[in-house]
């Protein structure tokens, strides 16, 4: 989900833990998938 830009707040809403809690368990996640994220929308704009 923080591959398409999801908000961490809404991804721990959908999978019933807190905030602190997903960023505990899954920061590297998060942060590759807002890279991910920016990656796919500069190849859309380079092609």
């Amino acid at each position: 989900m923080a591959a398409y830009g999801v908000p961490e707040r809404d991804i721990a809403r959908v999978l019933g833990i807190d905030p602190k809690t997903l960023r505990k368990h899954y920061r590297d996640e998060l942060d590759t998938g807002s890279i991910k994220a920016t990656a796919k929308v500069a190849e859309f704009l380079f092609r």
